[in-house]
């Protein structure tokens, strides 16, 4: 992917929500055994996955 990412978001989320983020982040490096994603990341595919679902 070589688009150049130029924005930045703000986004707000409960102490809860972060903590399934997290969990769910690191669920998915040990099932792959992989190295965990960074959060921007993460949400960033979801982002993405949801758009693409919208078309």
């Amino acid at each position: 992917m070589n688009t150049k990412l130029t924005e930045k978001l703000q986004v707000l989320l409960t102490s809860s929500e972060v903590n399934q983020i997290n969990w769910v982040i690191l669920n998915e490096a040990l099932a792959n055994n992989a190295k965990p994603k960074p959060v921007s990341a993460f949400i960033r595919e979801l982002i993405q996955e949801e758009l693409k679902r919208k078309k």
